[in-house]
C-alpha cells in the first residue's frame, strides 16, 4: 500500500530525488534541510529553526544534563550527591507525633560531646528570686504572692519554727496542700530542695503560702523563679 505525504501547503514531499512543478524542492534526502546534515550543530534553543537532526541533538543535550542532576545511585547520601528540596514559601505546618509521650523544650538547651556518652545536656541556668522572713498567723500566710501571669517554680525551702509550741505546718498551691509536717519543738523544721528542670511547679497564678495550726512564728526562706 503506497502512501502520499504532503506538507502542510499541499505539496507532495518525496523520500528521494526533487519533485515537479508545484512540488519541486520538495525532496528529503540524506542532507536535506529538513532532516540536517549529520554534522549539523544542535539547535541554540528549543525553539530553534533547524533540522531534524540539529533538534534531535538539542534534546539529547537537554536530557544529559538532566541525568547529571541526578544522583548517581540509591540511598542516603550526602548534600551534594542528593536532590535539592526547599519547603513551599506558604508550607502548612508540619506536625510533630511524640507517640504518646511529651516534648518540653524550656528556654536554650545545647549537647556537646561526652566522654563515654552521646552527649551531655546542659539547661541554661535560670534567674533565681529570694524570700525569706517570718510567718505567725494562725492560717494561711503568703510566702510568695500570685504571679500575674505563669506559674511559680520551687528550687528550694526552709521552714523553722522558732517557737516552743508544737505546730502543724502545711505547705498550699494556693488552696491545694502540697506538704505536711508536724514542728513539735524549738528549731524544728524542714528544707526542701528540687534538682535545677525538676523544680516544684505551682499551679498558674497562684500564690505559696503557709499555713500554720496556732499563732505561732516560724522562719522561712524560698528560692524560685517564675514563668
Amino acid at each position: 500500500m503506497a502512501y502520499t505525504v504532503k506538507d502542510a501547503a499541499g505539496n507532495t514531499i518525496y523520500m528521494d530525488g526533487a519533485g515537479t512543478g508545484a512540488d519541486s524542492g520538495n525532496a528529503i534526502t540524506p542532507n536535506s534541510t529538513l532532516i540536517g546534515a549529520t554534522n549539523e550543530a544542535a539547535a541554540a534553543a528549543d525553539n530553534s529553526t533547524s533540522g531534524l537532526n540539529g533538534l534531535l541533538k538539542r534534546i539529547a543535550q537537554r536530557l544529559t544534563s538532566l541525568i547529571a542532576l541526578l544522583p548517581s545511585s540509591i540511598g542516603q547520601k550526602a548534600k551534594t550527591g542528593s536532590l535539592s528540596v526547599t519547603l513551599a514559601s506558604d508550607q502548612d505546618a508540619l506536625p510533630i507525633t511524640d507517640n504518646s509521650g511529651s516534648i518540653t523544650v524550656d528556654g536554650m538547651v545545647s549537647v556537646t560531646a561526652g566522654a563515654n556518652n552521646i552527649g551531655d545536656v546542659d539547661i541554661a541556668p535560670k534567674t533565681l528570686a529570694y524570700v525569706s522572713g517570718t510567718a505567725a498567723s494562725s492560717g494561711d500566710n503568703t510566702l510568695i504572692s500570685a504571679p500575674g501571669s505563669g506559674s511559680i517554680y520551687i528550687s528550694t525551702i526552709f521552714v523553722q519554727n522558732t517557737t516552743t509550741t508544737a505546730t502543724t505546718c502545711l505547705l498550699k498551691d494556693g488552696t491545694t496542700e502540697i506538704f505536711r509536717m508536724l514542728a513539735q519543738n524549738q528549731g524544728d523544721g524542714v528544707r526542701l530542695q528540687f534538682p535545677a528542670g525538676r523544680e516544684m511547679k505551682l499551679s498558674a497564678t497562684t500564690a505559696l503560702k503557709l499555713n500554720l495550726s496556732g499563732a505561732n512564728t516560724h522562719n522561712y526562706s524560698v528560692v524560685y523563679f517564675t514563668e
